[in-house]
């Protein structure tokens, strides 16, 4: 089954992934900024979760995709594991405050896109090796990261404008 980042060329993936910082920041700016939204920031909204828990979700998942992208992309022979690139279940762990985790989101962001940067026209077809086997390459990887920040971020405003309305 293909979607709309499956056509997403490696120069937009880059402009996504730089643009994720400012835009996770208006959405939580809109949160932090007001005190009757801020004390309501776990409640789960329409897609089951706390705006909280979303964004920390996605600063989880990008730094845990960034760091396979990371590993495909510099490593002269990448094995990358299975593990860190599967679909995030949700933590049990507590969440981070909702500034940090948006600073997680940027800092993420902006280290993968740098690293993008560096790498060749023919480089986006490299393959790291699965520690299950099988292989993974770049291009890949970096659509599943960009795929799943830009949906974090769209449950994440949902979930924002769900607060503001009740």
């Amino acid at each position: 089954m293909t979607d709309r980042y499956d056509s997403l060329a490696p120069k937009d993936l880059i402009i996504t992934l730089r643009s994720l910082d400012r835009r996770f920041s208006d959405v939580a700016g809109t949160i932090s900024s007001d005190p009757d939204l801020l004390e309501r920031v776990d409640e789960p909204g329409p897609d089951g979760q706390g705006f909280g828990h979303i964004v920390d979700a996605a600063a989880s998942r990008l730094e845990q995709l960034s760091g396979a992208i990371a590993t495909v992309a510099q490593s002269e022979h990448p094995v990358i594991s299975a593990d860190s690139i599967a679909t995030a279940t949700p933590s049990s762990q507590p969440r981070l405050p909702i500034e940090q985790a948006v600073r997680s989101i940027a800092r993420s962001a902006d280290v993968t896109a740098d690293v993008l940067d560096t790498v060749e026209v023919d480089g986006w077809t490299r393959s790291g090796v699965l520690d299950t086997g099988g292989s993974v390459d770049l291009i890949t990887l970096v659509r599943r990261a960009v795929r799943d920040s830009v949906e974090g971020l769209r449950s994440a405003e949902r979930t924002r404008d769900w607060l503001r309305g009740t």
